[in-house]
């Protein structure tokens, strides 16, 4: 809300009261309205959280599209909430479920090409494997997930 230059900001709701949250929020904001301490406060929050991020991925997306179908930035998602949550078990299951493979690399390098922050992909993908790997993940094939799937996955009638 504080920075003249934003004109629009992209938003995830659960629901329509969410929504009316925010846009009643939106239309009272003013840019330019947060005091230092409380953009002092926002930057050390954001620091904090940067700091828990072993890998910093944005998931900006420009490693995509992976030949071998690999959602690198959702996996690298993954990674992080680990060493974040402190819960390796939970990041293994949802890793499972929705069906990352970052066995099925390549190393063709394509990613690395494209990557605005040029990470070695490749080396945290192999990170990544070796994380997740273990009894507890079965060679389940591939399922591709669609952004409706990810919507009715979030939606409190799936729950």
């Amino acid at each position: 809300w504080n920075h003249r230059e934003v004109a629009a900001a992209v938003q995830d709701f659960i629901s329509i009261s969410e929504l009316a949250e925010s846009a009643a929020l939106a239309a009272h904001a003013e840019p330019d309205n947060l005091t230092i301490q409380e953009e002092i406060m926002i930057g050390k929050a954001r620091d904090a959280y940067l700091a828990l991020r072993p890998l910093p991925c944005s998931s900006c997306r420009g490693c995509m599209p992976c030949p071998e179908e690999i959602d690198v930035p959702r996996i690298f998602e993954r990674y992080n909430d680990v060493f974040m949550y402190g819960d390796l078990e939970t990041a293994r299951l949802l890793y499972i479920n929705e069906g990352h493979r970052a066995d099925f690399c390549t190393e063709c390098g394509a990613c690395e090409k494209t990557c605005a922050k040029r990470l070695p992909v490749i080396e945290w993908l192999k990170k990544a494997r070796r994380l997740f790997a273990g009894p507890a993940i079965p060679a389940y094939p591939r399922k591709r997930f669609s952004a409706a799937d990810a919507r009715r996955a979030r939606s409190p009638q799936a729950k």
